[in-house]
């Protein structure tokens, strides 16, 4: 048995080196030297899986989580990514009005999107709905709205605690390459919960 499994891990590293090789030697033989030895370097850090595919991730559920400062991409039930998020100046508590820094707690909608020449791509979330305009109403305040996922510098702290990531109006901010996973990850009509 020990013989077997010998002989296929022979054979995949055969499969998986060869290749790699090939191109490390090509590429520096060809005058790139530095991709060839990137080349090399990369497989003998990460192996085969330097090399693979990044898997597509789709979902059919969004919840965000402001107190962890998380967003869950959810595939029929199952969390599929998680990503570190970022909210606006006054992160507790649900959005009242406009200009109040807060980002709207409930049950929503990812009903459009569009590129924008300074964030990127961006998604809106059906802030306000009905319910949140009759408060508004009553208390006699501008609901607010242009809620968004949208991206933010990638050089900001993400380590910071979630309660200390208080980088939009009241968006819910994505680090660059996060923000185009979720893009290509829901579809518009996806449902979105912002949790407390």
């Amino acid at each position: 048995m020990a013989d077997g499994r010998r002989r296929r891990l022979s054979k995949l590293r055969r499969i998986v080196i060869a290749p790699v090789v090939v191109v490390a030697v090509v590429a520096t033989v060809a005058g790139a030297g530095r991709l060839g030895w990137s080349v090399w370097s990369a497989y003998a850090r990460w192996g085969a899986a330097a090399f693979a595919p990044r898997a597509v991730i789709r979902a059919d559920r969004v919840v965000v989580d402001k107190s962890r400062g998380v967003l869950l991409l959810y595939d029929d039930g199952v969390a599929v990514a998680r990503y570190p998020v970022g909210f606006g100046f006054a992160p507790k508590g649900d959005k009242q009005r406009e200009g109040d820094g807060r980002t709207p707690e409930g049950r929503y909608v990812l009903d459009w999107r569009r590129e924008s020449p300074r964030l990127g791509p961006a998604i809106h979330v059906s802030y306000p709905d009905a319910a949140d305009r009759a408060r508004a109403r009553a208390q006699g305040v501008d609901p607010g709205g242009g809620i968004m996922l949208h991206a933010l510098a990638g050089d900001l702290p993400w380590t910071e605690k979630p309660d200390r990531r208080r980088w939009t109006k009241g968006c819910i901010g994505l680090a660059p390459r996060a923000m185009r996973e979720v893009w290509n990850a829901v579809a518009d009509g996806t449902p979105i919960e912002i949790r407390p």
